[in-house]
């Protein structure tokens, strides 16, 4: 064989791996979501661009999902993908992408969804969560690290009568596999309530607030305040609970 008919051979057979690998279906996807919280079924089109028919992430579900691969990952020594899952009030997208050590990591990440989907909330509390992570490593079912922000709309709880809120925004952190450390306030409601919350990697929560009224309250929201304890005009939040 002369030095031109091997070039061109190599040619060819470097064409024919990279028109494999191009082609790799999205039905090997499930085998890198091993050890982590997500699934995925009715998988189509290929591993670099394609949907699945539903997307959960333990016991949320999403529904239908598709993603599209950002090369520009490669530089960083991992695959970036521009993901995006559910509709409007419950969906998660953002960009995700595994590494060379197996370790997910997502950035400029956004997950919607009402509080009810976690579990039942004590007090009957309600909310629309929207969550900004600016940026999360995770190696298993939870981060060893992440930072972003919360966001609770029109948040209310059973206290025994509706008790409005209003909207709360939160900062949040996990540091070195630890728990999540959120501290929250509230967007101007009828009362000022700040506060902390943990979550553990098990879903355990505890929650302690400090509420104050802003000004004059009816005494329908009076009497509902009654049912906390209070301290120099000051009412104490504090409950705890698991997912």
């Amino acid at each position: 064989m002369t030095r031109s008919s091997k070039k061109l051979l190599g040619i060819a057979v470097a064409f024919f791996v990279f028109f494999l690998v191009l082609n790799i279906p999205a039905q090997v996807i499930p085998s890198f979501l091993v050890g982590t919280p997500a699934n995925m079924s009715g998988l189509s089109g290929t591993l670099w661009n394609g949907a699945a028919q539903d997307f959960s992430v333990d016991q949320l579900r999403f529904g239908a999902a598709r993603w599209r691969w950002k090369p520009g990952g490669l530089l960083a020594g991992r695959m970036d993908f521009d993901f995006h899952a559910g509709h409007p009030g419950q969906q998660l997208s953002g960009r995700f992408g595994w590494s060379v050590n197996g370790k997910i990591h997502a950035s400029d990440a956004r997950l919607e969804l009402p509080l009810t989907q976690l579990g039942a909330m004590p007090f009957g509390t309600q909310a629309s969560i929207s969550v900004a992570i600016e940026s999360l490593s995770m190696a298993g079912d939870w981060p060893e690290h992440a930072t972003g922000t919360i966001h609770l709309a029109d948040t209310s709880m059973q206290v025994p009568e509706k008790l409005a809120l209003g909207d709360f925004e939160g900062f949040f952190r996990i540091e070195n596999g630890g728990k999540l450390h959120a501290d929250f306030f509230d967007l101007d409601g009828a009362l000022e309530i700040d506060g902390t919350l943990e979550l553990d990697a098990s879903g355990n929560y505890q929650v302690t607030g400090l509420i104050r009224p802003r000004g004059r309250i009816n005494q329908r929201l009076k009497n509902i305040l009654n049912f906390m304890p209070r301290e120099n005009g000051v009412y104490e939040l504090s409950f705890s609970g698991s997912l």
